[in-house]
């Protein structure tokens, strides 16, 4: 199936959205409704450097890093893999990144009550780093 000029135009001007896209509500409103997705980032490029959050955002933030990352996980900070992807739950704090050289991450910020439920169903564990094969599971 061939698509036409005008749907590339369209699916790269999306994507060059989705790229610049950061929080899409202001963060200090909590949702009333049962799942409501805040901000996301797409293949966000950062300098080296390491994030250090030790309250959080007070929501749910999913993270896919495309480059070998340091995560500070039940206070221990470690080497992961390219292609891993963290889960912070609501109340946790975030340490995350790589002093050496620069790297990408996506990530979306949720929060509601189908949340936990949602992340139960599908065996997604809040707090503990998964390696996986292709970045396309998460994007």
């Amino acid at each position: 199936m061939r698509m036409r000029k005008g749907m590339s135009y369209i699916i790269v001007s999306l994507w060059y959205l989705m790229i610049s896209l950061k929080y899409v509500c202001p963060m200090k409103n909590r949702s009333e409704g049962p799942f409501r997705v805040r901000g996301v980032g797409v293949k966000e490029p950062m300098p080296p450097c390491l994030i250090d959050r030790p309250q959080g955002t007070g929501d749910w933030l999913l993270m896919l890093f495309y480059e070998e990352v340091r995560i500070k996980v039940n206070g221990v900070l470690q080497s992961y893999p390219p292609n891993t992807m963290m889960i912070w739950s609501v109340d946790a704090g975030h340490c995350y990144g790589n002093l050496q050289k620069p790297w990408r991450h996506s990530w979306i910020h949720c929060d509601g009550g189908l949340a936990p439920f949602l992340l139960e169903r599908n065996r997604l564990v809040p707090g503990l780093p998964v390696s996986l094969h292709t970045p396309l599971v998460f994007e």
